[in-house]
């Protein structure tokens, strides 16, 4: 486990308070042990008569000193990621940030990280969480390198209010963001979708051989799986563990490695999912999308 001390954090911004804002505010209290005095709240939509919520971060200003913010997560609507990234950085200036992704929804934004450079040396993370999968990890580790990946995921989206946010494309980076973690350099060869089901699949090639996602999210049962071919022709495969304490395992240590890197010093140095590479896996996302 990374060290931090709980009690260095400073006061913590939790933007956006869905499902995901939620999940944060529980993990900090309940397991990196920050209290609820310290955690304050700004959502536009989802309404609090709690004393500690605000609308955003000027009104949270008026209460706080913006230089006794530590943390700050920005969990709103994923057509916002990267203006409210942008507008809390700049409003916060001591504060480690992590924000949820994707950085990108194939929307032209007005604020584009590449063009703040400074932001690329803060202390910001992206939250590609299953980064610390235990699957991932071992595939990471392996002593012969990976020639052939095939990843695979579908879930029935109809219903997802995220949907309306964005192609599945950008809901499901997880996976993409997985091909740059797993292999060298990879580039896309071939993009199909068939409209139908909403079904995608994605060939490309890399410095040691080939991979794919195929992704369906329409009408069709909820499954991830993996298979990994090594050069010494070794097979990996399976499902991925999605069980509920897996997942919240890695969303934990997520927010671990954000603050132990910001206490220690390390800054993107010391980030699983720093911001120049969540931004890579945003425009690699982009590539893909435009190939549609």
């Amino acid at each position: 486990m990374p060290e931090y001390s709980a009690t260095d954090i400073g006061n913590v911004a939790i933007f956006g308070i869905g499902s995901m804002g939620q999940r944060y505010r529980r993990l900090l209290r309940d397991n990196i042990g920050v209290p609820d005095k310290d955690v304050f709240l700004c959502d536009t939509v989802n309404g609090d008569t709690g004393r500690q919520w605000f609308d955003g971060p000027e009104q949270l200003c008026e209460r706080l000193d913006r230089e006794s913010v530590g943390l700050a997560i920005v969990s709103t609507p994923a057509d916002s990621h990267i203006e409210y990234l942008c507008h809390v950085a700049e409003t916060f200036p001591n504060a480690a940030v992590l924000v949820e992704k994707p950085l990108t929804n194939g929307r032209i934004s007005d604020c584009d990280p590449m063009l703040v450079p400074s932001l690329f040396t803060r202390t910001i993370a992206v939250g590609y969480n299953w980064r610390f999968h235990p699957w991932v990890k071992i595939l990471k580790s392996t002593d012969s390198p990976i020639v052939d990946l095939s990843l695979h995921v579908s879930e029935d989206m109809r219903n997802w209010p995220g949907k309306s946010y964005g192609m599945p494309l950008y809901e499901f980076s997880h996976e993409l963001d997985m091909v740059r973690v797993l292999l060298d350099k990879p580039v896309v060869t071939s993009v199909n979708h068939a409209s139908r089901g909403e079904h995608y699949r994605i060939n490309g090639e890399h410095e040691r051989g080939e991979w794919k996602v195929v992704i369906r999210s329409a009408d069709c049962p909820k499954s991830r799986w993996f298979r990994a071919t090594l050069r010494n022709g070794m097979q990996m495969s399976g499902k991925w563990p999605t069980s509920v304490r897996t997942i919240e395992r890695t969303y934990l240590k997520q927010l671990e490695n954000l603050i132990a890197a910001s206490q220690g010093g390390d800054g993107p140095r010391g980030i699983e999912c720093p911001l120049h590479e969540g931004y890579a896996t945003a425009k690699f996302v982009d590539r893909i999308a435009s190939a549609l």
